[in-house]
């Protein structure tokens, strides 16, 4: 009898259903459009946000300045999509960190989440390529203090974290955390040989201009001045950090010569001068404020200076007035917003803030109520207590009277005894 054949028995492909279905491709362009999102510093707030501004001389604040943040706008969105299963997060990180740029407004962010604390893996940080490592000035408030942003353990461990990101192909770092340290300046020299892949090093810089006229044309006094921002970078080749002194002199020709010639760029060309004289007697001038320039809004927040150096360089705005179209876009997403928002039953964006304004007066009211009693409940204890006393004032006052009047009976008392005494005595016959 032949020997039977081994017979294998493969059951037919049942391609996945739903999202896991579809090709990678399809996949991998709808993870980067959910995770990849714009730079830190000119993310702005959205229409339906209260802090977005409604008119065209309003500047809008940018959200890195401030320490503590009033909305959610900042927040990054579609992070969700990494939490579905084990499958979808392995496809979707190395998206999310490799093509987002990474910024942080102190050295301490950045740290904690490479060496001292556990927040980003190992495994990701090679997946690093675009990194901006900031100063902003409220670091230097408190809780924070300028002390414990430039310590020495601080600056050194941002520049160690620095290099375990040996995937980092961008890197802007303030100047700030160069300067101040000699050991820095052995980790600036070492970053072309531990970061094989940079091709692109910058120091970077904020500054801020009080712009102080209006659209229609007056003059603001503080504190109605409004603030724009300046972020300026200038490329700088890591090889050239061969010593302390190298790197000494890049920050100081980056601080003293191009940061420089970009404020007065910017104020000659972007923004313009109110000068008033600094004593009644004195002729020299000094710059009060600048007014902001023409058509200058946020449809065009990159400008090119020419500098007076005769290079070019490209400088970023930030907290600029909105645009008409831009009012009229935020408008009508707002109006969008409250259109659905009234089909499914919820109130609107006016009709909220005048719930919460509702709200907010209820409590105000509700605390004057609060205290208007605490204090009628004082004011009834007190005149308690002032009744109480005059009563028991009163009551002495009597009883010292009674005391009185007591000692003058017994007084008369004993004054009629002995009278009476003294006329017995009389009466008594003398004998003969």
């Amino acid at each position: 009898m032949p020997p039977l054949k081994e017979l294998t028995i493969t059951p037919p492909f049942t391609p996945k259903k739903g999202f896991l279905g579809l090709p990678r491709e399809l996949r991998d362009v709808i993870y980067t459009f959910t995770l990849v999102q714009p730079i830190k510093w000119s993310r702005r707030h959205k229409p339906t946000c209260p802090h977005c501004p409604r008119t065209c001389t309003v500047f809008e604040r940018p959200l890195f300045t401030y320490n503590v943040q009033p909305c959610a706008c900042l927040r990054r969105t579609g992070l969700a999509l990494l939490l579905a299963n084990r499958q979808i997060h392995a496809e979707a990180a190395p998206v999310f960190w490799a093509e987002n740029p990474h910024c942080f407004s102190l050295a301490a962010e950045f740290t904690a989440g490479i060496i001292t604390g556990p927040v980003l893996r190992p495994a990701y940080r090679l997946l690093l390529r675009h990194v901006s490592v900031m100063s902003v000035t409220w670091a230097f408030n408190q809780p924070y203090g300028g002390a414990s942003v430039a310590t020495k353990e601080q600056t050194a461990l941002l520049w160690q974290a620095l290099m375990e990101c040996r995937g980092l192909e961008r890197l802007e770092v303030h100047p700030f955390y160069g300067w101040w340290h000699v050991e820095q300046y052995g980790y600036l020299g070492r970053l072309g040989a531990a970061l094989p892949l940079l091709r692109s090093f910058g120091w970077e810089k904020l500054n801020y201009f009080n712009v102080g006229k209006d659209f229609k044309g007056q003059w603001l006094d503080f504190p109605k001045l409004q603030t724009l921002y300046c972020l300026s970078r200038k490329e700088v080749d890591v090889g050239s950090f061969t010593s302390g002194g190298a790197v000494r002199e890049s920050i100081r020709e980056f601080e003293t010569n191009f940061l420089v010639h970009v404020r007065y760029a910017i104020e000659c060309d972007l923004l313009g001068h109110r000068y008033r004289p600094q004593s009644l007697n004195s002729p020299v001038y000094r710059s009060f404020s600048y007014k902001l320039g023409e058509g200058l809004d946020d449809r065009n927040p990159t400008q090119t200076l020419q500098l007076r150096d005769c290079t070019t360089t490209t400088v970023q705005l930030f907290g600029l007035p909105l645009s008409a179209e831009t009012r009229k876009r935020n408008a009508r997403e707002r109006y969008i917003h409250d259109v659905l928002q009234r089909k499914q039953g919820k109130p609107t964006m006016r009709e909220q803030k005048m719930s919460e304004a509702v709200k907010v007066r209820r409590s105000e009211n509700k605390s004057k109520q609060k205290l208007r009693e605490e204090r009628e409940r004082n004011n009834e204890r007190t005149q308690k207590f002032l009744r109480q006393i005059d009563d028991r004032l009163w009551m002495a006052q009597q009883a010292r009277m009674e005391e009185v009047d007591r000692k003058a009976a017994l007084q008369q008392s004993l004054e009629a005894a002995a009278e009476l005494k003294r006329l017995e005595r009389k009466k008594v016959s003398r004998p003969r």
